[in-house]
């Protein structure tokens, strides 16, 4: 996968966030949350990309309402999970590597 897709892949991310494609309201509709706890701190940001903004720190122990996932920037690797984001209670996104993990649905569904 080339930096132009990779820019692609998180400039349609961030887009579908502007445009209200993830909102809590349904993400919740149907969908089972989960309580996550935070591995090592963390960021929490805007959209599923390492470069949104930060919108809180995490600290490490930390627990987080799950709502649901999403694809977005790959991060630490290439394997199936690389590029899973948790979409959460406080507004904001999470890489997957952060947690412990959770079973929620993909956003939207």
């Amino acid at each position: 996968m080339g930096p132009t897709f990779r820019r692609s892949i998180v400039a349609a991310a961030a887009l579908a966030v502007a445009l209200g494609a993830f909102p809590a309201a349904s993400a919740r509709a149907g969908a089972r949350d989960e309580r996550a706890t935070v591995r090592e701190a963390t960021n929490l940001r805007s959209y599923p990309s390492t470069d949104a903004s930060v919108i809180a720190k995490l600290a490490a122990g930390s627990t987080v309402e799950v709502l649901c996932w999403t694809s977005g920037e790959p991060v630490g690797g290439s394997g199936p999970y690389a590029a899973m984001w948790l979409y959460t209670s406080l507004g904001g996104y999470l890489h997957s590597f952060q947690v412990s993990p959770v079973d929620v649905r993909a956003c939207g569904y």
